[in-house]
Parts: structure tokens; C-alpha cells; sequence
């Protein structure tokens, strides 16, 4: 095995994850044809939990087998897609009066929404699950007179 994923930096590895991630979402809203936004929306949403499911499954698997997994927190996660969710929602039922084909407009709204945003928000939705700093037992604590 090489060490390729060894030496590409992480942030450049989480911005390709949340491309492919964008691609894959947009792509699922595209094809679902003309149905309304909110069909699409329990489709999506229905996906999305399923996967989470298994991912966190498959986490915690690998942490029985001493492997060194990194906790992700499930609600901001689930906070952050249900809210892009919403947001397609909203603008299918917005866009939809204006211009044909609403759903390959949102579509590629959510492949460029999760492909910069998401990004941006890594950093919010993994620190959840790091614990709060504890103070040492031995540390001198100060008191201001």
C-alpha cells in the first residue's frame, strides 16, 4: 500500500469529501425528477439518517478492534443536513415559478453549497465531540485577592 493519503494534507482531503459529498447529494436531487420538494426532501433526509446509521455502526466496530476512530457528533451532523435540506426545499418551492426544470436548478445549488460551505463548517461539526480540557489535580489554582 502506498503512503499517498499519508502525504496529501487533511484539509485537502476534507474538501474533496465534501465535493464527493455534493456531487452525490445534488445528483440524488436531480434525479428525482419532477416531483415536489418536499417528496424530495423525505427521500434525501430517509438516505441520509440510513447512512449515518451505518457509518456509525461501522465506527464503532472498528473502535471494538482497536482501531483509533474519531467520534463525530451525530446531532450537529444531522443539524447541519437537515438544514440543507430545508434550504432546497425553499428554493425548489421558490424557484419553481420562475424557471423550468427547478429540480436540476437545486440540484446544482447543492452540489456548490456543500462543496464550499461544508468545508467551512468541518471544523464546527467534528469539535462537538472532543472533550471539554480538564484541569490536573496538581495544578496551583489562583486566586485574586
Amino acid at each position: 500500500m502506498t503512503d499517498f493519503w499519508r502525504r496529501v494534507p487533511r484539509h485537502h482531503l476534507i474538501r474533496v469529501g465534501y465535493g464527493v459529498a455534493g456531487l452525490k447529494i445534488g445528483t440524488l436531487w436531480m434525479a428525482q425528477g419532477d416531483s415536489s420538494p418536499a417528496e424530495h426532501a423525505v427521500h434525501l433526509m430517509a438516505l441520509l439518517v440510513a447512512i449515518m446509521a451505518v457509518t456509525d455502526v461501522a465506527r464503532r466496530l472498528a473502535a471494538r478492534r482497536g482501531r483509533r476512530v474519531a467520534h463525530h457528533p451525530i446531532g450537529r451532523f444531522l443539524l447541519a443536513k437537515t438544514a440543507v435540506v430545508g434550504l432546497a426545499v425553499v428554493a425548489g418551492i421558490v424557484v419553481d415559478g420562475w424557471l423550468p426544470h427547478t429540480e436540476l436548478w437545486v440540484g446544482a445549488g447543492l452540489v456548490v453549497l456543500i462543496g464550499a460551505v461544508g468545508p467551512l463548517l468541518h471544523p464546527w461539526l467534528i469539535n462537538a465531540a472532543r472533550p471539554a480540557p480538564t484541569r490536573m489535580v496538581d495544578e496551583p489554582v489562583l486566586v485574586a485577592a
